[in-house]
């Protein structure tokens, strides 16, 4: 092995081979994660299809991946066991590899009943006799020729992780694929951005690409850094791949335009016991005034107090942030000409 690390290994078993009518079966398909070290071992055999004929197929052979330096069962990772042959006019019900640690029975092909003896049967191979070859299909009855049994599998049972097995590989000579262990994997990072910034995200696992599904929204440096160049949502993915397959960890994220107070337009002078009405170009945000010399209602409508200076606020706030617009006011006084004194006649 290259390299010290988790390895998936996946073998299948061969097909076996058609018989007159019969289809030859399908070979059983295992996989498995292992912890390998470098410079370690191993040896692989791939089972071949089985041959056909025109009387009964051959049964397709096991496919086995084991330690190299280990010959008894504990050096086995995995062992595929191939299909059995076809039969002259009919398959036998146990045509397909299993993934037990003995194969299956032929059956007789008239009437489907199971046959033990593997001259006349087709028996699948028994792992522990190093075979998981299927067996092939019958000529006992000419015209009755029960189809091959299924072979037999096994896996290493010290495991990284949990085994799966299958059956169906159909595709002729039997196949093995090692890589690299796909991680699961995830990301972190905000659920919302603004407009104009950035926000960084991380992943549970090195060696992946960065992606945004909008990226007229937003777009994403290789080392997981956001930016945002429109108002919306997008989705942030981080992909592992390599040749057994992809992982990917997802997450949506929302950007918004950071707040806008606006401009505050009106009269900023006015006189104490008297109104009038400010507006803003903004939206969503609150009025107040910062001191006591006038007040200001929800809807702009200043009033003057007390005679001195004053300053009028426009607040809105988002996830963005806080922003105000401000407007300098001056309160006045009344006009007083006083009372006139002097002879009235």
């Amino acid at each position: 092995m290259p390299a010290t690390g988790s390895y998936s290994i996946t073998a299948a078993g061969a097909n076996g081979g058609n018989g007159r009518t019969g289809q030859g079966g399908s070979g059983a398909v295992i996989s498995g994660n292992f912890s390998l070290t470098e410079g370690q071992k191993i040896r692989i055999l791939v089972g071949q299809s089985g041959t056909t004929n025109t009387q009964n197929g051959g049964g397709g052979g096991g496919t086995f991946v084991v330690k190299d330096s280990d010959n008894s069962t504990s050096g086995i990772y995995v062992i595929a066991g191939g299909g059995g042959g076809g039969g002259y006019t009919t398959n036998g019900a146990n045509i397909n590899g299993v993934t037990t640690q003995s194969g299956q029975p032929g059956f007789y092909g008239n009437n489907q009943t199971s046959l033990n003896n593997a001259v006349t049967s087709g028996n699948g191979g028994v792992v522990y006799d190093s075979s998981g070859g299927g067996g092939g299909g019958s000529i006992f009855e000419e015209f009755f020729g029960g189809g091959g049994g299924g072979g037999s599998s096994f896996t290493d049972p010290i495991l990284t992780a949990a085994i799966t097995h299958t059956s169906g590989y159909n595709s002729g000579d039997g196949v093995v694929v090692i890589c690299p262990f796909l991680p699961s994997v995830s990301i972190s990072g905000p659920v919302t951005g603004c407009v104009g910034g950035t926000i960084s995200f991380s992943a549970s696992a090195p060696g992946g690409v960065w992606s945004s599904s909008n990226i007229a929204v937003a777009s994403v440096g290789t080392s997981g850094v956001v930016y945002c160049a429109l108002p919306g949502t997008a989705t942030i993915s981080y992909t592992i791949s390599n040749s057994c397959g992809t992982t990917t960890a997802t997450a949506p994220v929302t950007f918004s335009l950071s707040p806008s107070p606006g401009i505050i337009s009106g009269t900023s002078t006015l006189c104490a016991g008297t109104f009038t009405t400010l507006t803003t170009t903004g939206t969503g945000g609150v009025w107040s005034a910062t001191n006591s010399n006038a007040t200001i209602s929800t809807s702009g409508i200043l009033t003057g107090v007390t005679p001195g200076l004053d300053t009028v606020l426009y607040t809105v706030t988002s996830s963005c942030g806080t922003l105000s617009a401000s407007f300098p006011v001056n309160i006045g006084s009344h006009l007083s000409v006083g009372a006139i004194s002097g002879p009235t006649s």
